[in-house]
């Protein structure tokens, strides 16, 4: 039997399509990296990238002799500045946990784990203090 025009197009892309998944599947990406973008995309997520997306809110509400950075009384609504600055609050206590994790391996050299794992601690309090405060602003201005 004869085989078509398109047939034989057919069988190459088969084998094209080997080959391409054969260096694929020995491609190795290095699991930090995927950490990495998978610790920003929660960030991201948390921190209202979707929302400043899709309803591109304002940066800054100007108002009479000042401007404000969040909307006052209003829970679920949020400016962009103040949307970027919980995306840095939360990537401070996320590196804070990180530097906590860090010091815990340090057992035989205990002046570097206890600066890492202060620093942690410090770094994930401020985040937390910062983010409380932020919400306090938020829901009782003045």
């Amino acid at each position: 039997m004869k085989k078509t025009r398109a047939g034989r197009r057919i069988t190459s892309l088969k084998y094209t399509g080997r080959g391409i998944h054969k260096s694929l599947s020995r491609l190795r990406v290095p699991t930090t990296l995927v950490a990495i973008l998978l610790v920003g995309l929660s960030i991201f997520l948390l921190g209202g990238g979707v929302y400043d997306i899709i309803s591109n809110p304002i940066s800054i509400i100007p108002m009479p002799g000042r401007l404000i950075a969040v909307y006052p009384y209003y829970i679920h609504e949020q400016t962009l500045t103040a949307s970027i600055g919980v995306m840095i609050l939360y990537a401070v206590g996320t590196a804070g946990f990180i530097m906590l994790y860090e010091g815990t391996k340090y057992v035989r050299k205990p002046r570097q784990a206890s600066i890492l794992i202060l620093v942690g601690i410090t770094l994930i309090v401020l985040a937390f203090i910062f983010m409380e405060s932020l919400l306090h602003l938020k829901v009782y201005p003045g």
